[in-house]
């Protein structure tokens, strides 16, 4: 069974993100594409989240809290 680090190393997953959502748009405008919607979020609808947030720690509640965006779903 391969693990999250073998397949994220085995796949240069890191060596092939964008630095910056920025970089990703100008990335795909440049090859044609025009970012027509992002998707929003909608923390309501996650099934899980009252059970994470009821079950975490308040270290760990403080460190989602500071937690940054790694990912945006685009329609083109």
């Amino acid at each position: 069974m391969i693990t999250w680090p073998a397949f994220f190393e085995q796949h240069k997953v890191c060596e092939q993100m964008f630095d910056s959502f920025e970089a990703a748009e100008k990335f795909f405008s440049d090859q044609g594409f025009i970012v027509d919607k992002k998707a929003a979020r909608d923390p309501g609808k996650l099934s899980t989240l009252k059970y994470l947030l009821e079950n975490s720690t308040p270290d760990q509640l403080q460190a989602l809290q500071k937690t940054s965006k790694i990912q945006e779903t685009w329609r083109m």
